[in-house]
């Protein structure tokens, strides 16, 4: 299972293809670039309410009072037919009726109810139209966010098993951690995993979040058959009970200093892979995790580098050693 980085929802990545099934987020496959993605835990997903402009509301309430009290148009002066001179809508009714000895309908009055059955039929016409352009519209957009977050993720997956002939499914495994100090061969690396430690309390450092502590991962790396700097390659990340933690890059905090020397000269263990020392990499792993978690479950991903373009990688799988956090 993995774990939405926007609103940590546990979803099967190969099923939904990356996609969160609660937010939409695409959470990018392993073994991709590292980009930042901090602020998406910070978006709130429950707010999706929309509510119509102000401006459209009151003409709709308009309109729908027009509808219920309809109001007739102020009378309008004529001219007499026979004396050419000026008279009101109250005058020609009432000659109407001196003549047929009943009041009828003038014809203004006639065109009036016309228009305005005309009116409402528009307007009903037309509030319809409005609410089908709405719907329609909300359903385009919907149905291009998923597909330009899918489509990169197909994309990537089948570059992933196109790319070589050695590439296999993704497996996934568990081993224990006395099993796991005689070697775990993930890809192209060979991981020694031992014990966990607190390094940091809760406080104790002014850029770890508020409710977590610092631990530090005892690990040996062998990456000697990897032949370039592999700056994209996934580092072994873990799982506190609540969160996926991502391994803290120490240098770029302001007291770096503090991870240079963590007991008998060990010091942090490398963010990047890098081939341009003898292969063999040892340090602490660093992260920052749930300040009431007592053990964690490392996961170290399996990549290997293609054959024909050492430039390009794929992931295979992924190891989980659960390691208990000592004191």
């Amino acid at each position: 299972m993995s774990r939405c980085k926007r609103c940590g929802t546990s979803f099967d990545y190969n099923e939904r293809d990356g996609v969160c099934p609660r937010c939409c987020f695409y959470n990018r496959p392993p073994g991709t670039v590292g980009y930042d993605d901090e602020w998406a835990k910070n978006y709130n997903i429950e707010d999706n309410s929309y509510q119509l402009p102000k401006s459209i509301i009151e003409q709709e309430d308009r309109e729908k009072s027009k509808r219920i009290h309809p109001k007739p148009k102020s009378r309008q002066k004529g001219k007499s037919v026979e004396t050419g001179r000026r008279v009101t809508v109250g005058q020609r009714e009432k000659r109407t009726k001196e003549t047929t000895g009943k009041r009828t309908i003038t014809g203004e009055k006639k065109a009036y109810y016309s228009r305005e059955r005309q009116t409402f039929g528009e307007k009903e016409a037309a509030a319809g139209r409005r609410k089908s352009l709405v719907i329609g519209i909300l359903v385009v957009a919907i149905f291009v966010s998923v597909v330009a977050a899918v489509i990169p993720a197909i994309i990537y997956r089948v570059e992933q098993k196109s790319g070589s002939e050695e590439a296999q499914e993704f497996t996934s495994m568990i081993v224990d951690l006395e099993d796991a100090a005689d070697g775990i061969e993930a890809g192209d690396t060979i991981f020694y995993p031992g014990e966990a430690r607190v390094l940091f309390q809760e406080g104790e450092l002014p850029e770890m979040p508020e409710g977590e502590k610092c631990i530090g991962i005892m690990l040996t790396a062998d990456e000697t058959k990897v032949s370039y700097d592999g700056i994209y390659w996934e580092r072994p990340y873990v799982f506190d009970g609540k969160n996926y933690r991502q391994m803290v890059y120490t240098g770029r905090l302001a007291n770096a200093d503090q991870f240079e020397d963590l007991g008998d000269g060990t010091g942090a263990f490398p963010y990047y892979l890098s081939s341009f020392s003898d292969g063999m990499e040892e340090g602490y792993a660093i992260y920052f995790v749930d300040k009431d978690a007592t053990e964690v479950t490392l996961s170290l991903p399996c990549q290997s580098q293609d054959e024909k373009n050492k430039d390009k990688i794929y992931y295979t799988g992924v190891v989980d050693v659960v390691i208990p956090i000592g004191k």
